[in-house]
Order: C-alpha cells, then sequence, then structure tokens
C-alpha cells in the first residue's frame, strides 16, 4: 500500500535495514528531501522500532546473499569473509595503516559470520585481507566476476574479464588497464582518509590531473605513472631516504595483492559454490501501525 506517493516508510526503513544489516558499518544512500519528509511525518509520534532478535538477524543476512547473487545473475559464488591477522603484513610497513578505524566489531559480526560460514560456505581469510584474496580468485578464475561495493575492489581493472556487479547500485563496471592505474596512482597522491594512508599533505586531483596527464599534452601511458608519482614524492619531502620510505609505505598500504604466486604464506583458491536461490523467503512479523487514518492515500 502507498501513501502520498511513496511505499509504507516504515517498512521501506526496516527492508533498507535488512540489505545493509551484513555489512552495518555501511552507509545507505540518502534518501529525497521529500522523503525525509514524509517518513518524518509519519513516524514522528510513533516508538522506535523494536531491536532486532538474532532470528531476524539471521533472516537478513539470507536476504542479503540471496538477492545479491539474484540481482548479479550470478550462477556460482565464492565468499570471502575476514578472518585473523589480515592487516599484519601491511602494518609491519606502515604501523599507521587502519587505525583510525573502531576496534570493535559491529554488534552482530560473530552470528553473521558464523551463519555465513556454515550454512553459504563462506571462506575465512586469515594472514591476508579480504581484497587481495577476492583479486587472486577474480584474477585466477576464468569468468568470474566481483560483487561488491568497495571502491578499491570495484577499481581494479576488468580488462578482458567479465566487469564488476556493485549489489548496492545494482549496476555493472567495466574498467579499463588504465582506469585502474590511474586510480592508484591518484590514490598513492591523494591518499585515502578510510585507511589512514596520507599521500601527498595538500595535494588533490587536479594536482593528480597536472602530474599523470601533462598540460597541453596527449593522454600519457600509465607506464609512466609510477616514475612521475616517485618524482612527486621526493619533490614533496625534499629528502630521498624520506620520500623513499613513505612511497614504499603508502605503495604497501594501497596495492592489492591480485596474483597468487606473490604470497609467502599462499593461498588456496576455492571451489565455486552452485548458487540455489531461497525458494520462500520467511516473513516476519512486525508490530507497524495502521497509517490509513494518519495520511491520505493517493
Amino acid at each position: 500500500m502507498t501513501y502520498s506517493g511513496f511505499t509504507n516508510p516504515v517498512y521501506e526503513e526496516w527492508k533498507k535495514s535488512q540489505q545493509n544489516l551484513f555489512s552495518s558499518f555501511h552507509n545507505t544512500p540518502s534518501p529525497s528531501k521529500e522523503s525525509r519528509e514524509t517518513f518524518y511525518y509519519v513516524t514522528s509520534e510513533l516508538p522506535p522500532l523494536k531491536e532486532k532478535t538474532e532470528e531476524e538477524v539471521i533472516f537478513s543476512c539470507d536476504f542479503f546473499i540471496d538477492e545479491m547473487l539474484r540481482e548479479s545473475k550470478a550462477t556460482h559464488y565464492i565468499a570471502l569473509i575476514k578472518g585473523s591477522r589480515t592487516t599484519s603484513n601491511r602494518l609491519a610497513v606502515n604501523p599507521e595503516y587502519k587505525q583510525n578505524r573502531p576496534k570493535e566489531s559491529p554488534k552482530y559480526w560473530d552470528l553473521c559470520k558464523q551463519h555465513f560460514i556454515e550454512n553459504w560456505g563462506a571462506i575465512e581469510v586469515n594472514d591476508m585481507e579480504v581484497d587481495d584474496a577476492v583479486a587472486i580468485c577474480y584474477y585466477e578464475l576464468k569468468d568470474s566476476f566481483i560483487c561488491a561495493i568497495d571502491n578499491d575492489l570495484l577499481g581494479l581493472s576488468s580488462q578482458g574479464k567479465l566487469p564488476h556487479f556493485n549489489w548496492r547500485k545494482k549496476e555493472y563496471y567495466t574498467v579499463s588497464d588504465y582506469e585502474a592505474s590511474y586510480k592508484f596512482w591518484s590514490d598513492m597522491v591523494c591518499g585515502q582518509k578510510g585507511d589512514n594512508i596520507h599521500g601527498l599533505k595538500g595535494k588533490g586531483e587536479k594536482f593528480v590531473e597536472k602530474l599523470l596527464k601533462g598540460e597541453g599534452m596527449l593522454e600519457p601511458s600509465a607506464k609512466v605513472f609510477p616514475t612521475r608519482v616517485l618524482f612527486a614524492y621526493l619533490e614533496h619531502y625534499g629528502d630521498e631516504h624520506e620520500a623513499i620510505v613513505e612511497y614504499t609505505k603508502n605503495y604497501t598500504s594501497l596495492k592489492i595483492i591480485d596474483n597468487v604466486h606473490y604470497l609467502k604464506h599462499g593461498f588456496t583458491i576455492p571451489t565455486p559454490i552452485e548458487f540455489k536461490p531461497i525458494e520462500e523467503v520467511p516473513q516476519i512479523e512486525e508490530d507497524l501501525p495502521d497509517f490509513s487514518s494518519t495520511i491520505s492515500q493517493n
């Protein structure tokens, strides 16, 4: 039933929570001003929605992965989930790497993780980051694609491969070798605030464009990017030793391992699991109020 041209807003809020619970630390897209006003009008005199039970959390897990695999048209999948010592290799080179992140796991992390491992065949990734494992599987397995919302994974080259799928936006992305290289070396200059990678202080996108593409010149080959960025570090720091140290720290922090032969500890690519859609999703009863007497229907 719709009200004021919108689907029942409290139900929509609940539905969004189902779609995003597994990665509860991610933000959902901001609703429109009109939608926000409608939602506020409906809920301003209502009690807050009750906290989820463990049963509802498990339902959310199944809803999330089933919808994601349906939307991406996957026939098989490999699910990878964070294990132990995932950042140790990068921290050994850059002690500040991701140290701005919360130390405590999301509330339902252990419950969701156990459910994905036991019921969906998810593989726990240890001694390396999940991004590395995903990239290795993508480049080593024929006819595979990445299903994610992470900008680093969606920024990897898909040239000669199947395009990436952004499960939140429900869109496919094709990334050329040049585009992937440009993004990486741009991050080497600008840094990544979310991962506590600083780059070159005060340098932004305009500086990167001038540095990598030049002014009034034909678009250069991506092969020149490493040298140009290295010279930018040398000029920025003035001291060769300091420049090389910072360059190495940021490179190690940003570079996703995409080849199984580079790994010291080894990584076995899991066997893809056939996706069997959930035929009937159980319904969860919510104590939602009757809005029919509060808002007129259009």
